[in-house]
């Protein structure tokens, strides 16, 4: 009894839910202003009760970063700009929101509530607006409804995920929709454990910046705390300031120079393997409230809590670079760092400049140690924010890549600058914006004129933000780190170290804003100079924490007077080193992104679809070309692995992909990719490989046979072969050439050419439609070979067997040269059969005119002639229908009647 085919009953967008999660948004909010305003509008009037939405911070800045797909449009109404429009203008409201709050409270302008109650309202109506732009990126997803039949709903069903639930007959379609919802459902529950992770790792930030600035006060003050209640907490002096001399605790300002035990293997590897012991250690810190004594091992525990934390920290950055070569792991990671200082200062905001979580805050009831803290429940938080951390998938350890030749310049690498400006940067910040008063405090002249701590400091937090939300910007990262930019941060430090009222104020939120905006940049450069580089970087704050010690020095204090009073000094040289760091964040922009400049440009130009990169320094630029030419990357095995690198970018969305790293037993470790793309519905797999030279005959013979196991057993899906396998056309085995070609069921895409060494494209399952090669182009050269482009056409699938067939196959019988391996027709073609003249090729399906004769910027077609001689690409196209557009091109024009 034949099986009964699937049946489509209903469909839906996927969009709808967001649509209606808007409309419900919409109508409660509406429904409660109705009702308010119509029922309680005296109560709502004399209301004097306000918030503002700070968890829209982390809720805006992650989503927009962390929901982002793969590939992002670029247009200016393209979801990921929408976000940012969206977000932007719900910060910026904020600012004429507290200016009318002060009028009404403060100087009680008539008015002005009402003004304040428009703008707290279009806060609402942003938020709305924010999260309705998931609409749009729901829109290419579609709900199904799928009747199997009697007989499938007896059995034990399960779902597929993408390509092993491959179509048959076009009235399967709908399963394989449905095998794509769940995959983008399976996706979805990949997105909540990413949500999940950020915020356990944002809390441990908090935590971090918790412990950070709580060293600084419990040395100068080692507090023995009563139940007076409130924040009258203070009872005596520590030794330091008692007895007006040093202490030797005093020595545990330097704790932060513990990744001097990350140079030793074993305490790497050990901090690397486990990451939920080190976020233990380093809630010790909150934890420390209870211990009982005036204050001298609060202090020493704190101060190795604070060791073992910029330990995991250095280690966290160190790693985030070894695994990827890329900026994106190493801007998430200082993502949730700098949502931690956000939630720090908040907390210290809301707590009148005082964090309910330093270690000499308390909330035991009726204990002598009580005075308000909320050490309790932030221990609560941290152990669900450790168990997040614990569950997660344990970590590859990786160690220094060993040094190998390289074919490629070395990539551009940071400099020491890079390390100073990064200590300057987390010094200002600890110095000037961990509490959203100080900023305030330098530029108050007295009162009534001038900003107040409550409630200006929320526009301290809201210039933070805004720092933050520029960060995850990709495009405006090379504004931030240019020379005008920095040059109106330092006009903002000398502004607000001059001045007084609100200019100054102004002028220290600028700053605030330019650093957490840059501070990412720097990071990823320290992180690739090694361990080394955060040795200098917080041996630089180290120094500027005592140079700002020092200028308000007691008489005590050794060489007191050669700072005394000078903070102009002290600022001046953290704005120097920061200037420093800048030049060498050019310096890197202008050497590293010129090949990834110029291969965006080159694509763009070329009309391109689908790109292999091959080589060691693929990874540094595939992120940047990537985002500016909207296309899916992936960037294959990590080069802690020790490999050539390879990397695949494409215009159709990538399924799945598998890193591979093939056999190599004597030589260079091989890396390759194998992915499964979505090509206008068609399932199409691409193989990306990097093999290895040819002084290794057995790890080539290895390499390309599993490269051919992967292809054979694709079948009968379409399959595009990019690689670097460094073979002559047509060599037998065990060269690579015919090992991939036969045993791989595959065709070359012009196996006539026989200039060729390195770079190969073979294909399967898809019509051939043409083939060039071009000059790696001049100032700069984006390769030191060549650039090699195909063509291909997705083809219908055989109703009865599911191959992908292509007419050619059967032309081939007689004309090419056959080869019959396991079953499959393997066919060579060693003619010019299937070429034709460009002139019958459709306009969509041609290589751009401008590579003709001498190209642009040196990229020009070489190699591969035309029938008439000339340097161009090739073109190929069926028999019969090569035939009958021949025969529409000279056919004469039709009479009209009369």
């Amino acid at each position: 009894m034949p099986k009964a085919t699937p049946k489509l009953v209903a469909s839906a967008s996927a969009s709808v839910i967001a649509k209606a999660h808007t409309l419900f948004s919409v109508c409660a909010f509406s429904t409660a202003l109705l009702l308010g305003v119509s029922l309680h509008f005296q109560k709502i009037v004399k209301n004097q009760i306000y918030r503002y939405i700070v968890s829209n911070v982390p809720w805006m800045i992650g989503s927009r970063s962390l929901l982002a797909p793969p590939t992002s449009d670029l247009s200016s109404t393209s979801p990921t700009a929408l976000r940012g429009y969206f977000a932007a203008a719900f910060f910026s409201t904020l600012v004429p929101l507290v200016f009318f709050y002060i009028k009404h409270k403060v100087h009680a302008v008539a008015g002005a509530y009402s003004i304040y109650a428009l703008f707290e309202w279009s806060l609402i109506a942003l938020d709305i607006a924010f999260d309705a732009v998931v609409a749009r990126d729901f829109a290419r997803l579609e709900l199904r409804i799928v009747d199997v039949g009697t007989e499938a709903a007896t059995t034990n069903r399960t779902f597929h995920l993408g390509p092993p639930l491959t179509a048959s007959n076009p009235e399967f379609d709908g399963i394989g929709q449905l095998s794509r919802l769940v995959s983008a459902l399976s996706t979805g529950a990949k997105v909540t454990r990413t949500w999940r992770n950020f915020f356990a790792d944002s809390f441990m930030a908090f935590v971090f910046w918790s412990n950070l600035t709580a060293l600084g006060p419990m040395i100068f003050y080692r507090m023995q705390l009563y139940p007076s209640g409130g924040f009258q907490a203070l009872t005596e002096y520590a030794e330091s300031v008692w007895s007006m001399g040093l202490s030797g605790d005093e020595v545990l300002l330097f704790c932060t120079l513990s990744p001097v035990f990350l140079l030793s293997s074993n305490v790497q590897n050990f901090v690397i393997r486990h990451p939920a012991l080190i976020a233990l250690v380093e809630l010790g810190g909150v934890a420390a409230y209870k211990i009982d004594d005036e204050g001298e091992q609060r202090l020493r525990t704190l101060g190795f809590v604070l060791a073992v934390g910029v330990l995991g920290w250095t280690a966290k950055w160190r790693q985030a670079v070894s695994k990827g070569a890329t900026r994106d792991s190493t801007d998430r990671l200082t993502l949730t760092f700098t949502i931690g200082l956000l939630l720090s200062v908040l907390a210290k905001h809301s707590f009148f400049s005082i964090n309910p979580v330093w270690p000499f805050m308390s909330d035991e009831n009726g204990g002598h140690m009580a005075n308000g803290g909320l050490n309790g429940l932030a221990l609560k938080i941290g152990l669900l924010a450790i168990l997040d951390i614990a569950v997660r998938p344990a970590r590859v350890v990786v160690a220094p890549p060993p040094p190998k030749p390289s074919r490629n310049p070395p990539p551009p690498c940071p400099s020491s600058l890079s390390a100073y400006g990064t200590g300057a940067i987390l010094f200002l910040i600890h110095f000037l914006f961990t509490d959203s008063g100080t900023i305030i405090a330098w530029a108050q002249k007295g009162h009534p004129t001038g900003p107040t701590a409550n409630p200006h400091g929320v526009l301290t937090l809201v210039a933070l933000s805004a720092g933050t939300l520029l960060s995850t910007f990709p495009s405006i990262a090379p504004f931030v780190s240019s020379t005008p930019a920095y040059l109106l941060s330092a006009l903002a430090a000398a502004i607000l170290l001059t001045q007084n009222g609100w200019i100054s104020f102004v002028a220290g939120c600028g700053l605030g804003t330019y650093t957490l905006a840059v501070l990412p940049s720097f990071l990823a450069a320290t992180a690739q100079l090694g361990i080394g580089g955060f040795l200098k970087a917080f041996l630089t704050y180290n120094i500027f924490v005592l140079a700002s010690v020092w200028v308000v020095a007691y008489a005590f204090v050794p060489a007191g007077a050669l700072l005394r009073e000078r903070t102009d000094l002290v600022l001046g040289g953290v704005m120097l080193l920061i200037g420093g760091g800048v030049f060498d964040l050019q310096r890197i922009e202008r050497d590293r992104p010129s090949w990834g400049r110029g291969t965006r440009k080159f694509a763009s130009k070329a009309r391109i679809a689908l790109v292999a990169i091959l080589l060691t320094s693929v990874a540094v630029a595939t992120q940047f070309i990537s985002y500016h030419l909207n296309m899916y990357s992936d960037i294959g095995p990590s080069p802690s692995q020790h490999t050539w690198g390879c990397a695949l970018l494409s215009k159709f969305p990538i399924l799945n992909s598998t890193h591979l790293l093939l056999p190599s037993p004597v030589g260079e470790l091989a890396p390759a990719i194998h992915a499964t793309l979505d090509v206008y519905g068609t399932l199409v797999d691409v193989v990306v490989s990097h093999n290895g030279q040819e002084e290794d005959a057995r790890d080539r013979e290895l390499q390309s046979a599993e490269l051919a196991r992967i292809m054979r057993e694709a079948w009968p899906r379409p399959v595009v072969f990019l690689g670097y396998v460094v073979t002559k056309p047509l060599a037998n085995r065990p060269a690579p050439y015919q090992l991939l070609v036969e045993d791989g069921r595959m065709q070359d895409v012009d196996a006539s050419d026989d200039d060729r060494w390195c770079e190969y494209i073979l294909w399967r399952g898809l019509h051939r439609v043409a083939y060039a090669r071009l000059n790696r182009g001049s100032n700069p050269a984006i390769t030191d070979t060549e650039i090699q482009l195909a063509k291909f056409v997705v083809a219908e699938p055989d109703a009865s067997s599911g191959a992908f067939h292509t007419p050619s196959a059967d032309d081939a019988r007689r004309t090419y040269l056959p080869l019959v391996k396991r079953r499959a027709l393997i066919t060579i073609d060693l003619t010019e059969g299937n070429r034709v003249q460009e002139s019958l090729v459709d306009e969509a399906h041609r290589f751009p005119a401008m590579f003709y004769g001498a190209g642009v910027r040196g990229h020009r077609y070489q190699v591969l002639r035309d029938q008439d001689g000339r340097l161009a690409p090739r073109y190929y196209m069926e028999r019969m229908e090569a035939a009958q557009r021949l025969a529409d091109s000279i056919a004469p024009p039709e009479c009209k009647t009369q």
